[in-house]
């Protein structure tokens, strides 16, 4: 199990891999602290990185911002091919055709902008994952 460090928060985010995986806890500098990012190991040259955010509903503006900072930084830093999931809790956007459907939406507007600059995304379709207005709150990331 690799997870944040749960010392400093009452909540934290794991992720749970197969003894049978080589796997390396990525650290990645950042004020947002409810992430865990892992290298794995596909072969003898291949990684892959894999990375899990939890974005609360009641997010500040300041923290919105700190989530932005890393998701662009982790885009950057890491050249392997990436996969990053996440419950952002954008209860705003429209995963199916992708506008923000509380009109202009500054904080979900500068999220989607950072997807479709960096990276494709895929809205999953578990019921249990959506918000109110029956939207998914759960995204994954990729970049390969």
């Amino acid at each position: 199990m690799y997870t944040n460090d749960l010392s400093d928060n009452v909540q934290g985010v794991a992720i749970y891999v197969s003894d049978e995986l080589s796997c390396n806890q990525l650290y990645v500098e950042s004020f947002y602290k409810d992430f865990v990012i892992l290298q794995l190991s596909c072969g003898t040259k291949e990684k892959l990185l894999i990375g899990y955010f939890y974005r609360s509903p009641n997010s500040s503006s300041v923290s919105d911002e700190e989530l932005y900072s890393l998701i662009k930084s982790v885009y950057n830093k890491f050249s392997c091919k990436k996969i990053l999931v996440g419950d952002f809790n954008f209860s705003h956007i429209d995963w199916v055709s992708l506008p923000c459907t509380g009109g202009s939406c500054n904080t979900c507007n500068k999220f989607l902008d950072i997807l479709q600059k960096k990276l494709s995304y895929t809205a999953c379709s578990d019921g249990n994952a959506s918000q109110r207005n029956g939207y998914p709150s759960c995204v994954g990331l990729s970049h390969y």
